[in-house]
């Protein structure tokens, strides 16, 4: 299939996206649910195109938490959000994904919501789609595109100039260091690769943006599960500039952050909305691996019990939004979300805010909301 990059769609894209990013500093944020998506998800498909929002797949646990017995369970169903004044309406059209699919990495382009990998019941993926709206037929029309190199879930990925960008993510050989582009002008091309990362990470934030002429891309955050069972967070940043022809290390985030949703704030910097800092996760992950060396019956049960508490009790995941210079590596709080923030989702800039559609709020608990945030300059 040739696909054609339409230059005015592209032209559209980049002055939307500039025209929402200008400026950073002096500005405060404000937060509202504006939709719902019922029931909620986690690790959903997600991206704008044109007047749509689109919102496919993801995974949840409908017959209770996991720590209760809870099965995890995978959707193909796409819903379509359309603006109604301040709040998002569903579009009465039907449509399901190829395969039902959680945790694949997604972007939005200048012709349609790209996603690639993910997993579901029969494991890590490699299948690739882009799901476009299709105004003439008033319905989801989904293009297949060429697989990915491997079978990849939790990856991050970032469009820019024609690109889609994929980095890191969990292949079944376990976490990758890999980085893979695509031009969607030529996908006769197929995958390309570009340097390895650093180390290997998934669950990480994956921006690409074009400076002096030349597309850099910035990784930042995410996590990597050692052969022991317990996953190192990270609060590294590293970029990747054509001239160097290597990914370099970058002054690192304030802290580890994982799981989390952040996007490229024009060529400035990247917005970081929310994460995963460790906390009650690395205490479940180290609980699971004493419960699964233990021999005592007694003292199994205990740590079992003591888990679910843990997860039961799960405070939520951080509200701060955090500003990260891209030039100066600094980083800067510049405001917090005022309801509960999702990790395990995708933040979409459409047309004059942020969107960051459903996720999982605490574990195995998804939210059905989906959240406008709003950048605003102080003092109006």
């Amino acid at each position: 299939m040739k696909y054609i990059l339409s230059t005015i769609a592209l032209t559209l894209f980049m002055a939307t996206s500039t025209g929402l990013f200008g400026q950073h500093k002096g500005m405060t944020i404000s937060t509202r649910i504006v939709g719902k998506l019922e029931p909620g998800v986690a690790g959903a498909v997600i991206g704008s195109h044109g007047a749509h929002l689109l919102v496919a797949g993801g995974a949840d646990f409908p017959d209770g938490p996991p720590w209760k017995g809870g099965a995890k369970a995978y959707h193909d169903r796409v819903r379509v959000f359309e603006k109604n004044g301040d709040r998002l309406v569903e579009n009465p059209a039907s449509a399901a994904l190829p395969e039902k699919v959680a945790y694949a990495a997604s972007c939005s382009t200048p012709q349609g919501v790209f996603y690639a990998g993910g997993e579901n019941g029969a494991g890590i993926r490699d299948k690739v789609y882009l799901l476009r709206w299709d105004d003439s037929s008033a319905s989801i029309a989904i293009d297949t595109l060429p697989p990915l190199p491997v079978p990849l879930t939790n990856a991050s990925a970032a469009f820019c100039d024609r690109r889609v960008y994929i980095a890191g993510g969990e292949s079944p050989k376990g976490p990758s260091d890999q980085c893979w582009t695509i031009d969607l002008g030529d996908l006769e091309g197929g995958w390309s690769p570009l340097p390895p990362l650093p180390k290997p990470v998934s669950h990480a934030v994956l921006t690409a943006i074009e400076r002096e002429y030349a597309i850099v891309l910035h990784l930042l955050g995410g996590r990597c599960k050692k052969p022991d069972g317990i996953s190192e967070l990270y609060d590294s940043v590293y970029e990747l500039s054509p001239s160097e022809g290597r990914w370099v290390n970058r002054p690192a985030l304030p802290y580890p952050i994982s799981a989390g949703t952040g996007i490229a704030l024009g060529t400035k910097g990247a917005l970081l909305f929310g994460g995963d800092r460790g906390g009650t996760f690395t205490k479940v992950e180290k609980l699971l691996t004493s419960i699964a060396t233990s021999t005592v019956e007694a003292e199994k049960q205990r740590l079992i019990n003591e888990k679910n508490e843990l997860q039961a009790g799960h405070p939520g995941f951080d509200r701060k939004v955090i500003f990260y210079d891209f030039t100066s590596g600094k980083s800067k709080t510049i405001g917090k979300l005022t309801q509960d923030a999702p990790v395990t989702t995708t933040v979409v800039a459409w047309e004059d805010a942020f969107y960051i559609p459903s996720g999982e709020i605490r574990a195995g608990v998804r939210t059905p909301a989906i959240l406008r945030i709003d950048l605003a300059k102080k003092g109006g």
